[in-house]
């Protein structure tokens, strides 16, 4: 179990690298799993276009979870798990 910050993600399409990925945080549970966490308080157009072609990468991979907060005016984290395969 452990975590590791600003981990580079090469982003790698049918062989061609378009660009990298810099996600906040990469978390190993006791299980297992990785879950790649991302904390957000504004949603730019380039990190929408990235975080998709991650989530098209790392979305169907077993044991993986990925987790984005979006922080609002309040400051109170709110977190979106898109997709958890086991």
């Amino acid at each position: 179990m452990g975590f590791q910050e600003q981990v580079k993600i090469p982003l790698v399409v049918n062989g061609y690298h378009i660009c990298n990925y810099f996600i906040d945080f990469v978390i190993e549970h006791k299980d297992g799993t990785l879950e790649y966490r991302e904390a957000k308080g504004f949603a730019t157009d380039t990190w929408k276009l990235k975080w998709k072609i991650f989530e098209a990468i790392y979305s169907d991979k077993p044991n993986v979870i990925l987790t984005v907060e979006y922080q609002g005016k309040s400051w109170k984290p709110q977190r979106r798990r898109v997709k958890a395969v086991g």
